[in-house]
């Protein structure tokens, strides 16, 4: 039996669309993107500084900021 494939979004991309739901580059250097939430409570999201972000990491963040997955995926999917 084959392993699923788990499905890789562009880091650029996820970065836009997580300051479309309200969020700002915190921080940056070679390694990881911090980005911080505009609104209170200003919760921080690290995003790792590789080319793909994969879905189940996605997920996570979502879980964790209490953001919908379905809208969220429907704006990341746009832009591809």
């Amino acid at each position: 039996m084959q392993p699923t494939a788990v499905p890789l979004y562009d880091r650029r991309e996820v970065v836009k669309i997580f300051q479309e739901f309200g969020f700002a580059e915190d921080l940056k250097n070679r390694y990881i993107t911090v980005l911080r939430e505009i609104d209170f409570p200003f919760r921080r999201i690290t995003i790792p500084n590789t080319a793909t972000v994969s879905q189940s990491l996605l997920d996570r963040y979502l879980m964790d900021m209490a953001i919908h997955r379905d809208p969220f995926y429907a704006k990341l999917t746009a832009l591809a």
